[in-house]
């Protein structure tokens, strides 16, 4: 590149050079994160449901009592929006991670 040679003019926009927010903040700890990623993934590969399975049971559970009235299912999801490199954005997808009967459990 010359002299001169302007990479990204900024001025007069809302755009900048800084951080986006960091979305791990929504959880209360890291651990809370770290687990949440173990539901998203359960049943993937070679690995069984059960982490999504007791997940939702709590779920089930801490809802319940919060309502002060049972469950009756629960279906957990996933957002995801992915960024492709020719900017053109699908928009946001909700992926299913598990149906659950809270009835049943």
């Amino acid at each position: 590149m010359g002299n001169e040679t302007v990479i990204a003019d900024l001025g007069g926009t809302a755009d900048s050079f800084e951080h986006p927010p960091d979305a791990s903040q929504s959880y209360d700890t890291f651990r809370h994160r770290k687990y949440m990623q173990k539901v998203r993934r359960s049943g993937e590969d070679d690995t069984t449901d059960a982490v999504a399975e007791r997940y939702a049971e709590w779920a089930c559970q801490e809802v319940s009592t919060a309502r002060g009235q049972p469950v009756d299912t629960m279906t957990i999801y996933r957002m995801y929006q992915p960024s492709p490199l020719d900017g053109d954005y699908d928009g946001l997808r909700k992926l299913t991670v598990i149906e659950w009967d809270c009835a049943a459990s």
